[in-house]
């Protein structure tokens, strides 16, 4: 199941999912917003394969439309999108919302930075340079014209790759099972600027988002869960990266531990009387019988006692231990 990066950034301010396969989540769209798709290699999705369901965008992070899209921008075409392709590409995007219609922006002097988030066009008129740009309210310049040439600053697209290690995770004896466990491990080669994303996977299953802080790593998980499958269990935790730049990094390699359930708590065992004659004598001797089903392997002990009455008698298990009898006295059961 591929998994996919999404970067959001909206005035400034960043935040990053991760979204799988035919995952179909709902994210509310947003005026004057870029939205940034990577796949697993951490590269750009661009052109993203799309499909408008009335005012909300699907989107289909695979490029099929063969299933559910990984995820769904909701009342899209009502945040003023562009709908330029290219564009977007060209910016650096998969897909982009303004903030309200293009404006036509004057440039005082060719070589001037414009300060637009988006710049759309630009255009020699009058003798001075004007720009078709989206408004930035944050005064930080994105692209310069230069006599209508659009100039951008070189990208940083350098990340280091992350590492992750996972702690020993314990056996468990199902006599000895506690509320809760947690699992933790460490991460490495990091970047300062990075944003550290851990998912952790027991058994191959969903796989759940840990807890970073700083170069350390935390998920907890019910003891009932965590001991559900009896054997060997697998624990595996995978990292991402990604910069403020908008790059992203993927450990090479997972870390995996294993460990082991062990059921040590005994099985009921079960028992039958076979039904007794009628006893005409106080005299003598009835042999009372029985099946014997003791659900358990190995056990080094077992013991069947009989009560009549006010007295107890001990019975003797059968050699395959699967029928026991004892002799009790006619007088005790009459």
């Amino acid at each position: 199941m591929a998994n996919y990066t999404l970067r959001v950034t909206q005035n400034g301010q960043t935040k990053t999912a991760v979204l799988r396969d035919n995952q179909n989540g709902r994210i509310p769209a947003e005026s004057n917003t870029d939205y940034q798709l990577y796949n697993e290699q951490g590269e750009l999705i661009t052109h993203p394969v799309t499909e408008r369901a009335d005012d909300d965008l699907l989107i289909f992070a695979d490029g099929n439309k063969d299933g559910s899209p990984e995820f769904v921008l909701v009342d899209y075409f009502n945040k003023n999108p562009i709908l330029n392709a290219d564009y977007v590409a060209d910016a650096g995007n998969s897909l982009i919302t303004n903030d309200k219609l293009a404006a036509v922006v004057p440039v005082a002097e060719s070589g001037a930075w414009v300060k637009a988030a988006t710049v759309l066009a630009a255009t020699a008129i009058g003798g001075a340079i004007w720009a078709v740009a989206k408004d930035d309210d944050n005064g930080n310049p994105d692209w310069r014209i230069n006599n209508g040439i659009r100039n951008e600053p070189t990208p940083d697209t350098t990340i280091n790759t992350p590492s992750i290690t996972i702690n020993d995770v314990a056996d468990i004896k199902k006599s000895a099972v506690a509320d809760s466990y947690t699992i933790s491990g460490s991460l490495n080669n990091v970047d300062s600027d990075a944003t550290a994303t851990v998912w952790v996977s027991l058994n191959g299953k969903d796989a759940k988002q840990a807890t970073v802080n700083g170069n350390t790593w935390t998920l907890t998980i019910s003891g009932s869960e965590l001991s559900a499958q009896e054997g060997v269990n697998a624990v595996v935790a995978t990292v991402t990266a990604t910069d403020t730049a908008g790059n992203v990094a993927t450990g090479v390699q997972a870390a995996t531990d294993n460990f082991t359930v062990t059921n040590d708590l005994l099985n009921e065992p079960t028992i039958t009387v076979h039904s007794i004659a009628p006893i005409t004598t106080e005299s003598g001797n009835t042999a009372v019988s029985g099946s014997l089903n003791l659900n358990n392997e190995d056990l080094t002990r077992e013991k069947v006692t009989v009560t009549v009455g006010d007295k107890t008698y001990d019975a003797t298990i059968a050699a395959d231990k699967k029928s026991w009898t004892v002799d009790v006295p006619n007088a005790d059961l009459v």
